[in-house]
């Protein structure tokens, strides 16, 4: 191995390179085809992370991780976990050190995402992994994923990057330690949640979730619709200093006194559209939303929609934000389902929206008591 190996992404120019890596004939039976990996890719692109291994011109292997996967949904105790789901070295380049490489470097991913675990699966026997892991620190759990063991591998969480740490030495506020008003010191204030759209339209689907949303807010949470991104300067990091131009002040304002955001976006052309994407290339050189709750909530139909999504957890990485998973849900929406007031009428669908506000605000909670008084966290 050289001295700089690295992780490309797969391209319209290497693809029919990758899919040509092979792996050794005793080892066919324990990892998939890389064709086939990017298949699964394709299919689950908010959960996978494909990668190329590269040696100087050379691909000498493949890696990809899962994000957020979980193996055993609607039992006890089940957790989103994310971590290793394939690794193909070419025969031809195996016991060069490249599967250390590609394991660390995933592991550095999961922890640049906040993770602190990461998971990996592997068939038992005389030619797997198994012994392969254990001395780069993974350890059994006793589970069982159809027939691979599952085994893993804790981490430190990384320090706080400069830019989201905050001024003074307390930590973050949320908002039940906002001051209240005269006479109420000490006295709880509501949850603020802002509600971001990613479209123009007027009268969209994601205006219509957005707009429900605040219909059914529950107690102790308060939501404020922000103004959208067609006010805003085409992003230019020239222009990223202060003062900034008054509607990006207003936008990093309202993030900055929210304790949650909830996005609601539109698909356009397999990602994001232009104008949500410049709202959060504003966002990147704050710290407004670092280790602040966010989720999403798509309104596109069943099997749509997920190149937004995975474009939206990749740029939301880039922020700090703490993405709340559980709160990550689709609400299609249904025109003959809308009243004249452009709010749903459904009874599922404004449950599913309630619950979602609930449980980001539940996240800042949980947030307030990371971080607490007195405990001495940046």
């Amino acid at each position: 191995m050289s001295s700089s190996p690295r992780l490309t992404s797969v391209t319209s120019d290497n693809v029919e390179e990758a899919c040509a890596l092979r792996v050794r004939p005793d080892q066919d039976g324990l990892v998939k085809p890389v064709a086939w990996s990017l298949a699964q890719a394709y299919a689950s692109p908010e959960t996978a992370w494909p990668r190329l291994i590269v040696d100087g011109e050379r691909i000498v292997g493949f890696v990809m991780a899962f994000l957020d996967v979980r193996f055993h949904p609607g039992q006890p105790g089940d957790r989103p976990r994310s971590g290793l789901w394939r690794l193909n070295i070419d025969a031809g380049q195996q016991a060069r050190g490249y599967g250390r490489f590609a394991v660390e470097a995933v592991n550095d991913e999961l922890r640049r995402r906040g993770q602190t675990r990461t998971t990996v699966t592997y068939v038992p026997g005389a030619h797997g992994p198994e012994e392969f892991y254990r001395k780069l620190g993974f350890r059994t759990t006793g589970e069982l994923s159809g027939d691979q063991v599952v085994a893993e591998l804790e981490q430190e969480p990384l320090p706080a990057p400069a830019r989201c740490r905050q001024s003074g030495t307390g930590p973050r506020r949320y908002g039940n330690e906002r001051p209240g008003p005269a006479g109420c010191a000490g006295m709880p204030t509501p949850r603020v949640i802002l509600l971001l759209s990613g479209s123009l339209r007027s009268g969209s689907s994601n205006e219509t979730v957005l707009r429900t949303a605040r219909a059914v807010t529950p107690t102790g949470v308060r939501t404020v619709l922000h103004e959208g991104p067609a006010a805003l300067p085409h992003f230019n990091p020239d222009d990223d200093v202060e003062p900034l131009p008054e509607p990006v002040a207003r936008l990093r304002a309202a993030i900055d006194a929210a304790d949650a955001l909830l996005i609601c976006t539109p698909e356009y052309a397999g990602t994001l559209p232009g104008a949500f994407k410049n709202l959060l290339d504003w966002t990147v050189g704050g710290t407004e939303i670092c280790d602040k709750p966010v989720a999403w909530v798509s309104a596109a139909a069943p099997g749509r929609g997920l190149g937004a999504e995975a474009t939206l957890r990749t740029v939301l990485g880039y922020t700090g934000a703490a993405v709340v998973v559980d709160a990550c849900v689709r609400v299609p929406v249904d025109r003959q389902a809308v009243g004249p007031d452009g709010i749903i009428t459904e009874a599922g669908a404004r449950e599913r929206l309630a619950k979602v506000l609930a449980v980001l605000a539940e996240s800042a909670s949980d947030a307030d008591s990371d971080t607490g008084a007195g405990a001495g966290t940046e």
